[in-house]
């Protein structure tokens, strides 16, 4: 907690820092996380998994903190790569809808798996499942494209967006009155 604060506080995890700052963080936390990783399970291996050999587990935070703070730079370093590429938009539009694509996404998913749909839990293998997501996941980007080319808000978000402040936006669609959903 202190040390996202801290990374908060000097801009590191708002993006403020240089791009060969996040190289650096990146590659210097990989390699120490990876490294104490890669013996901390050898380590386990060769004890055969004993008990004994658990207490050193509590070291393992360490290279869960140092691959952490490579995720943050690798992140950092793809965005700053991608912020203006058309995947990055539609993935900010598909953010945009967060609450409405989760929604939309468990629906989805209940309909084809459930009894209330079509059923078919436990019929499909691991890779058809998998291919079933992408799937979703990839008509979500579109709708979340399609939706916010015409109007501000996902639907859901609008609907709690009016029920957060007690009343619905006056209008919601993007050519409609600015500031009356600001």
């Amino acid at each position: 907690m202190f040390l996202g604060m801290g990374l908060f506080k000097t801009g590191v995890l708002s993006g403020q820092a240089s791009r060969s700052f996040y190289l650096r963080l990146t590659l210097a936390s990989y390699a120490f996380g990876l490294a104490f990783r890669t013996w901390s399970i050898h380590a386990r291996w060769e004890a055969e998994f004993s008990p004994v050999l658990w207490a050193w587990a509590s070291f393992d935070q360490f290279a869960r903190v140092a691959l952490t703070l490579g995720h943050v730079g690798l992140f950092y370093l793809l965005w700053s790569a991608l912020s203006d590429s058309r995947f990055m938009r539609a993935l900010a539009a598909t953010g945009r809808m967060a609450l409405s694509n989760y929604l939309l996404q468990t629906i989805i998913a209940n309909l084809i798996f459930s009894g209330i749909g079509l059923g078919l839990f436990g019929l499909f293998d691991f890779s058809t499942v998998f291919l079933i997501m992408i799937g979703i996941w990839i008509t979500q980007i579109f709708f979340s494209l399609w939706w916010l080319s015409r109007y501000c808000y996902g639907p859901f978000e609008w609907v709690w967006r009016g029920l957060t402040y007690g009343k619905l936006p006056k209008t919601n669609t993007v050519t409609g009155d600015k500031a009356a959903i600001q």
